[in-house]
This record gives structure tokens, C-alpha cells and sequence, in this order.
């Protein structure tokens, strides 16, 4: 009967691994909130498009174009703040 090898034992790693950080995920987006991207990029670009256009609703479309992106931060930041008042709750 022939008799099982042992494994051969690993030589210890120089360096034990770095401890992977706690409750730090990467971020995960949803469907909504893709979508409300989605829907201020499409006015950035409607106004960036207006703008490069010319004519005489130049002043509307500098103004759309100019504060998308301050639009896209509130709400962000609004449905950050949600989102936090409700994982409290549970």
C-alpha cells in the first residue's frame, strides 16, 4: 500500500496581507439615479448645443449650460442625505 505524501509546507509570506478597510464599499449606482445623470447631462448638452448654435436665446442657453453641474451637486447631495436618513430608520 503506498503511503500519501505529505504537502509540503509553504515557507512563511515576508509580509502578512493588508487588512482590507471596513465599510468603506465602492460606490453602487441604481437605475434612478443613472437615469437623474443622464437626464442633467442631456441639459448640459442641450444648452452647450443651444449655445454653439447662436441666436437670440444665446443669455438662456450660457445660463443652462453654466449651472447643470451646481444642479447636478444639490441634487446629488440631497439623495446622499435621503439615503442616509433612511438607513437610520432601519
Amino acid at each position: 500500500m503506498p503511503q500519501k505524501s505529505s504537502p509540503t509546507p509553504r515557507p512563511p509570506s515576508p509580509q502578512p496581507p493588508a487588512p482590507s478597510p471596513r465599510g468603506r464599499r465602492p460606490p453602487q449606482f441604481g437605475l434612478k439615479m443613472m437615469f437623474l445623470v443622464m437626464t442633467v447631462v442631456a441639459f448640459a448638452l442641450g444648452g452647450a448645443s443651444g449655445m454653439l448654435r447662436g441666436g437670440d436665446d444665446l443669455p438662456f442657453f450660457v445660463l443652462l449650460t453654466a449651472s447643470a453641474p451646481l444642479v447636478a451637486m444639490i441634487v446629488l447631495g440631497a439623495a446622499q442625505f435621503l439615503a442616509k436618513q433612511r438607513r437610520r430608520k432601519r
